[in-house]
């Protein structure tokens, strides 16, 4: 009976993980937002040093050498801007994924709103903006804040498995 239960565990799993890959695939453009655009480059390498936030990255910072010597285009994420070295940095790359960033009835609003006035306000190189797709169906057109020309909006899809293997 147990080998029974585990082919069919393993057929359920597989049939999960199928569906979540159809869904995916239904919902993604596959257009890489990322390639050289000829109007908007910012890419300058084939590599990116991501700067998350978090406790650690303090001292990450303190340690890091200069933009200058870096050999990697830099990306960040979420609330680094509010950190005085994002316009020393200059960031060619910026992300937003997190869901609080595009919910209006959520005690995050004013505090990720402030944020989107202050990547306005202070970004003064080309950088890509990437945002979830479903950020368009957020319910406050984040376009109207981000008016400024040196910020390109770039949407990107995310799937999460929340079933299967």
């Amino acid at each position: 009976m147990s080998v029974m239960r585990c082919i069919s565990c393993f057929l359920r799993k597989t049939l999960e993980t199928s569906y979540c890959l159809i869904r995916f695939a239904c919902r993604e453009s596959f257009r890489n937002s990322i390639k050289k655009d000829t109007d908007f480059s910012v890419k300058k390498s084939d590599s990116i040093t991501l700067f998350a936030t978090g406790p650690s990255l303090k001292q990450t910072l303190l340690e890091f050498p200069e933009k200058s010597t870096l050999k990697s285009d830099l990306g960040c994420v979420n609330y680094f801007a509010n950190d005085p070295l994002y316009t020393v940095l200059k960031p060619e790359y910026y992300y937003l994924s997190d869901p609080m960033f595009f919910t209006k009835d959520t005690v995050y609003y004013e505090k990720a709103k402030a944020l989107l006035i202050h990547l306005n306000e202070s970004t003064t190189w080309k950088m890509n903006l990437y945002l979830p797709y479903n950020s368009k169906r957020s319910g406050w057109d984040i376009r109207k804040i981000l008016t400024n020309p040196n910020i390109r909006i770039a949407y990107f899809y995310y799937s999460s498995f929340h079933k299967g293997f």
